[in-house]
């Protein structure tokens, strides 16, 4: 896994001791991002998907606007923001840590395990493999029995 997701993963459960030798066992490596290279039509889609996505999120504040009239501030701004994160951040890569997976995957041939729809899209449209969330229990009892 690329080292920012390790980071991430050591925040999510800092209430649990992670040994030392997780670091190992987890194969913490960062992609060569300077040495990897990406299709231009995945650019062309993802500047594209932006472009509708600043569009419908702008449809969701105008909504929001015309609901705060009879509506107290707090919730109309809760459903906006609801809303808006939907808009623009569902079923798309954005973040370093989404990217990085991606890279890494791409370098070493891996396979993805990820629920981020976002992350499974960009690695089909890029041919790697991936398990989808349901699958992915299954596939890591699985991995104990080898192990």
């Amino acid at each position: 896994m690329p080292s920012s997701i390790y980071e991430e993963l050591k925040k999510m459960v800092k209430d649990l001791h992670i040994p030392p030798r997780a670091r190992a066992i987890f194969k913490v490596k960062s992609p060569r991002k300077y040495e990897l290279q990406i299709p231009a039509f995945l650019l062309y889609e993802f500047i594209e998907d932006l472009r509708k996505r600043i569009n419908k999120g702008l449809r969701v504040a105008e909504e929001a606007v015309r609901l705060s009239s009879g509506k107290k501030p707090g919730e109309v701004i809760n459903i906006l923001r609801r809303k808006y994160r939907e808009a623009l951040r569902e079923g798309i890569v954005d973040s370093r840590e989404d990217l990085e997976l991606i890279l890494l995957a791409l370098e070493l041939d891996g396979i993805v395990l990820s629920a981020d729809r976002g992350v499974l899209l960009m690695a089909d449209k890029l041919g790697i493999r991936y398990i989808p969330p349901k699958e992915i229990r299954e596939t890591l009892e699985g991995f104990r029995y080898l192990g």
